[in-house]
């Protein structure tokens, strides 16, 4: 199971334990860079499982002759491997969002949404659902739901 959610989980739960964020609006911009580091993490494991295509012929040639890589090998190769890289991952982002965040704090330019409601973030959420079923009539409702939306707010905010 690829960790990508538990990799934008276990950055983000600490830094909002560290930084005190327990309302929506500053927990807004961590979110998006957890689930960027999350991205990362799939990219890295795209690269490690062509890497582990190239142990393939070694394998099937320790097999064929029992010489070359044995599937033990290769497995306790590609295990080591994807443990090695995600720690190092989570490591890197770790500290590089803490880096950002430390930053935008010692400053006060951290970010203050504090329109953002928790109802506003679990609709957003919602829109994943949208936009996971890959239907042309679904992305149709949400543009029209988005638009009204918009139209309505604007009404409410300059009328």
């Amino acid at each position: 199971m690829p960790p990508q959610g538990t990799l934008s989980y276990l950055l983000l739960f600490p830094l909002a334990r560290l930084y005190g964020w327990s309302a929506p609006g500053p927990l807004l911009l961590p979110i998006l860079l957890a689930v960027l580091a999350a991205y990362g993490a799939a990219l890295l494991e795209r690269s490690e499982r062509v890497f582990l295509n190239g142990l393939m012929p070694p394998v099937e040639q320790y097999c064929l002759t029992g010489k070359g890589l044995s599937p033990g090998s290769a497995l306790l190769l590609g295990a080591l491997l994807r443990a090695i890289l995600q720690l190092a991952l989570y490591m890197v982002s770790f500290v590089a969002l803490a880096v950002v965040f430390e930053g935008l704090d010692s400053h006060r330019r951290g970010p203050l949404l504090l329109v953002i409601t928790w109802p506003m973030m679990y609709a957003t959420a919602m829109l994943g659902g949208v936009l996971s079923l890959r239907v042309r009539r679904a992305y149709a409702v949400l543009l029209t739901a988005l638009f009204l939306g918009a139209v309505a707010f604007l009404m409410k905010h300059y009328l």
